[in-house]
């Protein structure tokens, strides 16, 4: 028995994963991000770069937008830069955590497309992070030229142990407090 005409299938091949559905999934995932989890990432800063290092050629914008998104979240992690809004940290700590992940929606084994759906999930993490993203590279007076954007302007902070090694700043108009001291109420 034939089909009738309005049940009859696209003979167009549709991809399995669209950049929507790596949208879903990064926002679900985000959401789920807590500041312990972007300092265990910040931790693993030299493996991340040690990944960058083998993908920079084949995928620039990859490694340069990881590399900021790298900075970004180790000045988050050590407080430096409280202005940049949380979602903007938690899409790009999820996108990195996906990065590292080396059996995904391609694995990173297959040669010259394993990363490719990584550069999507960066991508896309980009895109909506891209205030907040444009926010601290305006604080660190950098500009966003993908070609042209000296990254080493961005120093990487050093951990020792996975711990903060700056000092938070105090806030100004406050004096330190020490023994002996006396706060006094007007």
């Amino acid at each position: 028995m034939p089909e009738p005409s309005h049940r009859k299938r696209s003979t167009q091949a549709r991809p399995a994963l669209t950049p929507d559905d790596f949208e879903r999934y990064l926002t679900t995932s985000a959401a789920l991000i807590a500041p312990a989890d972007v300092t265990s990432l910040v931790a693993r800063a030299t493996a991340i770069r040690e990944h960058l290092a083998q993908d920079r050629a084949e995928y620039p914008n990859l490694a340069q937008r990881a590399r900021i998104a790298l900075h970004l979240l180790a000045d988050h992690a050590r407080g430096e830069c409280p202005q940049i809004p949380y979602q903007t940290v938690s899409l790009l700590a999820t996108a990195l955590f996906y990065y590292l992940t080396p059996v995904d929606v391609i694995p990173d084994f297959i040669p010259h497309v394993g990363k490719s759906d990584d550069a999507v999930m960066l991508d896309v993490a980009w895109r909506l992070a891209g205030a907040g993203v444009q926010r601290y590279l305006d604080w660190k007076g950098l500009a966003l030229r993908d070609s042209e954007l000296n990254l080493s302007a961005i120093p990487m902070p050093s951990t020792r142990g996975g711990r903060r090694t700056a000092k938070p700043k105090r806030p100004a108009g406050r004096a330190r407090m020490g023994r002996g001291s006396r706060r006094t109420r007007r």
